[in-house]
C-alpha cells in the first residue's frame, strides 16, 4: 500500500480534489470554468467603465494609461479598495479555492482589472514573459497565488493568459527588466525576464520612485508599499 507524499503547494482542504492538487503540484495552475457567476462579472465590468468615465470615486484605485495611447486606460490597480469589486474579491467560490494554497488567512495584495484595449501598432500593451513573484517582497513563494478571471472570451488574438507549466518548481527568480530596444514603447512596470543582476532591484527602484512622486514627503520601503496595499479577505491578518 503506497503512501501519498506531502504536497508542497496545496493544502488538504476539501475544495480541491486529489487529482486537482496533483495537477497543480506538477503544472502550477488550475482552470475552473464558469467559477464566478456572470452577474458578478457584469457588475465589475460596469464598475470599471464608471471609474474610467469619472462617474464614481476612485477611492485609492490607480489608473494606468497606455504609454503611447495616452487616453487609453489599460488597467486599474488596487480594486480591492472598491466596494463593488469586493463582491468579486470576497466571493466564496474564489476564496475557497485560494484558501487551498494560502491557508485560512488571506490577503488581497495586488488586485487589478486589466482592460487590454487593442494595440495601436507599437506593441506597448504586450506584457513580456515574466514571473509575478518578481514584483513582490513577500515570502514564502508557495503561499502566494494568483486568481485570474476572464471577463469575456479571450484567445491568443485578443490577449489571453499564458503560463509555462511546471516552472514554479524551479525555485528560481529570474532577472527582469524592460525588453531591450523597446525605445519607450512598453507600458509602465511591464518588465520581462532578462539576464541581469541583482534580480529585484530594477522594479523595486521604479516602484519606489513612482510612490515618492505620488506621495511626496513619505518615506516608504518596498515592503511597506505592499503591506499598505494589502487587504484582508478571510481569516486573521499576519505580518509579512
Amino acid at each position: 500500500m503506497s503512501t501519498l507524499l506531502p504536497l508542497r503547494y496545496t493544502k488538504n482542504i476539501n475544495h480541491l480534489t486529489l487529482n486537482q492538487r496533483l495537477f497543480y503540484e506538477k503544472n502550477g495552475y488550475l482552470v475552473f470554468p464558469g467559477l464566478i457567476p456572470q452577474d458578478v462579472v457584469d457588475k465589475c465590468h460596469k464598475r470599471f467603465e464608471d471609474i474610467v468615465e469619472g462617474k464614481v470615486p476612485r477611492d485609492g484605485i490607480t489608473m494606468m494609461y497606455d504609454v503611447k495611447d495616452k487616453k487609453s486606460v489599460n488597467k486599474i490597480q488596487d480594486i480591492h479598495l472598491d466596494p463593488i469589486f469586493r463582491h468579486y474579491i470576497e466571493h466564496e467560490k474564489i476564496v475557497d479555492v485560494v484558501e487551498c494554497f494560502t491557508g485560512p488567512n488571506i490577503l488581497a495584495i495586488h488586485s487589478m482589472l486589466i482592460a487590454k484595449p487593442p494595440d495601436i501598432g507599437f506593441g506597448s500593451s504586450r506584457h513580456p514573459p515574466h514571473q509575478d513573484l518578481y514584483y513582490f517582497p513577500i515570502r514564502p513563494a508557495e503561499r502566494i497565488v494568483a486568481a485570474w478571471t476572464a471577463m469575456e472570451l479571450c484567445d491568443s488574438k485578443n490577449g489571453c493568459l499564458y503560463v509555462a507549466p511546471g516552472t514554479h518548481t524551479a525555485d528560481r527568480l529570474y532577472p527582469h527588466d524592460y525588453p531591450p530596444n523597446s525605445d519607450g514603447a512598453i507600458n509602465k512596470f511591464y518588465h520581462g525576464i532578462q539576464e541581469l543582476d541583482p534580480v529585484q532591484e530594477t522594479i523595486r527602484n521604479e516602484v519606489l520612485a513612482f510612490a515618492k512622486k505620488k506621495y511626496p514627503g513619505i518615506n516608504l520601503t518596498y515592503a511597506d508599499i505592499w503591506r499598505f496595499k494589502a487587504s484582508l479577505v478571510r481569516g486573521l491578518r499576519s505580518s509579512f
